[in-house]
């Protein structure tokens, strides 16, 4: 047997069966498990970003006020409208579709096909409508 064979140990074909044939268990080098490190991070990557729109937004509207807000229309000389109501309708339509996903993932843990189906179309249909109204806005 070569040196670096017996460095290691005999293997499986001495009589210890399987004991080689696993990895070690996992040595967690602190006591924060990987999920709970995974949703920290998660959370300070969107705090990061929405902080730096937030920085951006102030900036342009306190610190350099060159731009009136609402643009002005250039046509009527007012300033623009935002469509709230169909920002109110785009909401409720997201809102609505996440009700009916909900409702297909708990019918297919209960077995209830009827249940997924229906709730997946109605989740595409819901998802359509609100990809529609995007592209008319």
């Amino acid at each position: 047997m070569s040196a670096a064979a017996e460095a290691h140990g005999p293997g499986p074909a001495h009589g210890h069966g399987d004991a080689n044939l696993h990895p070690p268990p996992i040595h967690y080098s602190s006591r924060i498990a990987p999920t709970i490190v995974g949703i920290f991070l998660f959370i300070g990557s969107e705090i990061m970003l929405f902080g730096s729109f937030f920085t951006v937004y102030f900036f342009d509207r306190v610190v350099n006020n060159t731009h009136p807000w609402p643009p002005i229309d250039q046509a009527t000389g007012h300033p623009f409208e935002r469509p709230w109501f169909v920002a109110l309708v785009n909401t409720c339509i997201l809102v609505t579709s996440s009700f009916t996903m909900h409702w297909a993932t708990v019918s297919v843990k209960r077995g209830n096909r009827a249940g997924l189906q229906a709730g997946m179309v109605l989740t595409i249909v819901l998802g359509a409508t609100f990809l529609l109204t995007q592209v008319i806005e």
